[in-house]
Order: C-alpha cells, then structure tokens, then sequence
C-alpha cells in the first residue's frame, strides 16, 4: 500500500518542465494505471482508505485527482467498483469538515460528473 500511496504523489506533484522518458509524473501515472489493471483489489482498498482517512488533506487532494485520471484515461477497470467509489467520492464532501470539503469539491464534482457521461 504505501507504495501505491508514494506513486500518488508523484504522479500528482511531479512537474511537467521537461517532457522525456525520465519524466516522473508520467511514469508515476503509467505504474498506477498498470497497478489499478492488474491489482484492482489492493489498488481499490487503497483508494477507498485514501480518500475517506486520508494521512493529509494534499494526501486526499492527489488520490481525488489520480481517480478522475483513472475515470477519464480507463474506465473500464474501475467500473466493477462504482458504487464503492462513489461512496467514499460522496462521503469525502463531509458538510462537518468544511476546510476538506471545500478543498476536494472541485475534483469530486469532476470525478462524479465524469462517472455520469461514462
């Protein structure tokens, strides 16, 4: 798990300066999209832990962001899960934690809009 969880953020954080084979962000991305593919049951559990007890709000920022990466580049291999993820999507806007609500708004609405035209 804490693999996968270092390979959020980089795939979230690192820059994009300088576009080669080395880049890190890109092959962050790549690995989390073969992991979600070939491990969806860790990959999954992951998730769901991220976003709903997350270490740090920047740590729940990039996990939102990594599923609506995974929602627009391959659907497919989170389709089996929807429900799940769209529950900790919607729990994740908790209306008692204002300061993480407000923080996650803007990707849990794209991810959830993103679910809707899939």
């Amino acid at each position: 798990m804490e693999i996968l969880r270092a390979l959020f953020s980089l795939a979230t954080s690192a820059r994009k300066d300088a576009i080669s084979l080395q880049n890190v962000g890109s092959q962050a991305r790549l690995a989390v999209l073969h992991i979600a593919s070939s491990n969806t049951a860790l990959f999954m559990t992951t998730l769901g832990l991220d976003i709903l007890t997350p270490p740090t709000l920047e740590h729940r920022k990039a996990v939102m962001q990594i599923v609506a990466f995974l929602i627009r580049k391959r659907p497919l291999v989170l389709q089996p899960n929807i429900p799940k993820l769209m529950e900790a999507v919607v729990r994740s806007l908790d209306p008692n934690i204002t300061t993480h609500r407000e923080a996650v708004l803007d990707s849990a609405t794209e991810i959830i809009g993103h679910v809707v035209k899939t």
